[in-house]
Order: C-alpha cells, then sequence, then structure tokens
C-alpha cells in the first residue's frame, strides 16, 4: 500500500466520523434508553471486526493486489445521508453506514476486499435501531399473536383463561401482557444471532437461510411458552407472584429456549445425529 494511500484512508475515516456524528449520537441514546431493544448493539461492532480479523490471512493477500473500484456506491450513500439529514430520518441515516462503509471499501481497494467484507459490513445492520413508531406497530400485533396462541393452548389444558387484547382473565385475577412479552425484543437479539451463528456453521447456504429464517418462530415461540408458564404461575399461585420475580426471570428462560432450538435445528440441518447412527451399525 502507497503512502499516499494510508493519507487518503486516514483523512476518509476522519471525514465519515465527523459526518456522521448526529446518527452515532442517535444511536447511543437508544442503546442506554430505557427498555432499550438495542442494548445489544455496543456488541455488534467488535463482532463484525471479529469477523474480519479471522480473514487477516485472505486480507493481506487482498491488499496486496488492490484494484480501486468506482465510486458508484458512494454517492449512493452521499445521497442517502442527504435525505436522511433532510427528513431528520436517522433509520436511513444508519443504513447509509454500512452503504458508505461497503461502497469506500470497494472504491479505494476492489472488489477482492470488497467481498471478503461484505458480510462483517451488513452484520452492522443489527446494531441500526428500527423508528420507534415501526416498534410499536410491531410489538402489538406479535403481543396479540403470543397472548392468543398461549392461551389457546392453555384452555385445551382445561384452565378457564379469557383473553380481551392484551389482557388475560383468570380465576385469581386479571394480567396484562405487556410490550416485554410480545417477543420484539427477544426477536431483534436472536435474529443477530442466528445471523451470525449461520454464517459461522459449515452448512451449505441454503441450510444456512433456513436457520437464519428458524430465529423468527423461534422467538415466537419462546415467548409463548413464557405466557403459557405465566398463566400457570398465576394459576396456581397469584397474579403477583407471576408478574413479579417469575416474570423477570422468565425472561432469560425465552433464550435459552430458543437458543436450544437453534442448537437443535443446526444438528438436524448438518446430519451429525445421522451420521453417528450410520457409523454405530456399520
Amino acid at each position: 500500500m502507497k503512502k499516499s494511500d494510508t493519507v487518503a484512508i486516514i483523512i476518509l475515516s476522519i471525514l465519515f466520523i465527523t459526518a456522521y456524528v448526529p446518527i452515532w449520537e442517535w444511536m447511543y441514546e437508544r442503546f442506554v434508553a430505557t427498555d432499550t431493544y438495542y442494548s445489544h448493539g455496543f456488541l455488534i461492532p467488535p463482532i463484525s471486526a471479529f469477523l474480519i480479523w479471522r480473514k487477516r490471512d485472505n486480507l493481506k493477500e487482498a491488499i496486496s493486489n488492490i484494484k480501486q473500484g468506482k465510486p458508484y456506491l458512494l454517492i449512493l450513500g452521499l445521497v442517502m445521508i442527504l435525505f436522511a439529514s433532510l427528513w431528520r430520518f436517522y433509520f436511513l441515516g444508519g443504513l447509509s453506514v454500512l452503504v458508505m462503509l461497503y461502497a469506500t471499501t470497494e472504491y479505494l481497494f476492489g472488489q477482492k476486499l470488497r467481498k471478503l467484507f461484505f458480510f462483517p459490513i451488513l452484520f452492522l445492520f443489527f446494531m441500526v435501531p428500527i423508528p420507534e413508531t415501526w416498534i410499536a406497530v410491531i410489538n402489538l400485533k406479535l403481543k396479540f399473536l403470543a397472548t392468543s396462541l398461549a392461551v389457546k393452548f392453555v384452555d385445551t389444558l382445561g384452565f378457564v383463561v379469557v383473553q380481551d387484547g392484551s389482557k388475560v382473565f383468570i380465576a385469581d385475577g386479571v394480567m396484562t401482557i405487556g410490550d416485554v412479552c410480545s417477543g420484539l425484543r427477544s426477536l431483534i437479539s436472536l435474529l443477530a444471532f442466528g445471523t451470525l451463528f449461520s454464517y459461522m456453521t459449515n452448512l451449505p447456504l441454503w441450510k444456512k437461510y433456513i436457520l437464519f429464517l428458524a430465529a423468527f418462530p423461534c422467538a415466537i415461540a419462546s415467548n409463548v411458552v413464557r405466557i403459557i408458564a405465566l398463566c400457570f404461575v398465576a394459576e396456581g399461585f397469584g397474579v403477583q407472584t407471576a408478574t413479579g420475580k417469575f416474570h423477570d426471570y422468565s425472561g432469560l428462560g425465552v433464550f435459552v429456549v430458543a437458543f436450544c432450538i437453534l442448537f437443535a435445528l443446526e444438528k438436524l440441518l448438518s446430519g451429525k445425529k445421522l451420521q453417528g447412527i450410520k457409523y454405530e451399525n456399520q
């Protein structure tokens, strides 16, 4: 790499960081906000850096054969940040961060390095908070869906439960299903984990997609299980017990259940269990 290229990279990096100061501030505020859905946002850049570090040998080879790319994506990124600034639509500005990183890699280092950086840059999407109005709409739909499925299951076991929107009426009283039980928080985190987990496996590409998409039903199913457990505890020990510490600790159970499902699915897709049975028969 020439000295002039190094200087250009430093200057572009400073300009990039400075231009996106409002976006960094917006992201930080969303990461540390009360009842945030993006507390995991701080972890995403280090994970992306680690994914790049894993390809350090390929990076050395790619850097030794630099071929400058075209600036088309840079123009797209500039247009995105321009409109994000005019409309104060910070989500679009967050997405433009990914486009600019990808475009800058393409323009300075060419196609080889761009391909190596593709997934680590794409993974940064999970640190870009979606608009709060979208969260409110998705929360409501997921909450009603999870509550409805849980009530139907509990009802088949002979328990008397009645759903009215996000409220569940049982013999001991009324239990209100809050936004935290909608599954959106776990869905966002599980999608990030599922994407990383799928990428790190040695599965064929189409099986990686299956593993990634499985995060959606896993998040919903695990939250349905959580609401079912809350109904059982409320029926047996009272609403106050169910909505107290048990409610808080059950949130961790959501991730445990979902992770177990994803790990089990990965083993099923990889055929490890089937291979083991075949080996024993031989």
